[in-house]
């Protein structure tokens, strides 16, 4: 009796171990800012429709700067909407990657920086399947 409960737990244990681990945990919104810098330090992923907001929220309080540390992490998005940058805004996105998928190249681009808009890409791997930055 004892050796068929052995046997089976060490084949329970057996199977447990074959089954695939799921992925670090994955935020679906950007952490808060410190001063004008927001720091990742896990891999975001997000609706384009939600990062554009979050910029509208920042700049609509009286900020005229934004630094994003991405932290040598991933920041996928999803949705393939327009993300506008201001007018007379700063967007500094920082150490890391960024990927999206839903872009329809020629139809719709990932950052559209308007009139006046400083944007700055700097140590930062994009990938996407459409326009990147439409200025």
């Amino acid at each position: 009796m004892k050796r068929k409960i052995l046997v089976t737990l060490l084949a329970f244990c057996l199977i447990a171990s074959l089954c695939v681990v799921g992925a670090a945990a994955v935020s679906d919104t950007l952490p808060s800012a410190v001063g004008s810098v927001i720091t990742l330090t896990e891999d975001v992923t997000m609706s384009s429709a939600g990062f554009d907001s979050t910029l509208d929220t920042y700049y609509d309080a009286g900020n005229k700067e934004l630094i994003i540390d991405l932290g040598q992490n991933t920041l996928t998005l999803t949705g393939g909407k327009d993300i506008v940058i201001q007018s007379n805004k700063s967007l500094t996105i920082e150490n890391g990657y960024i990927t999206t998928a839903d872009y329809a190249h020629g139809v719709s681009t990932v950052f559209a920086p308007q009139g006046g808009t400083s944007f700055i890409l700097d140590n930062v791997t994009m990938t996407t399947n459409g326009t990147a930055i439409y200025a």
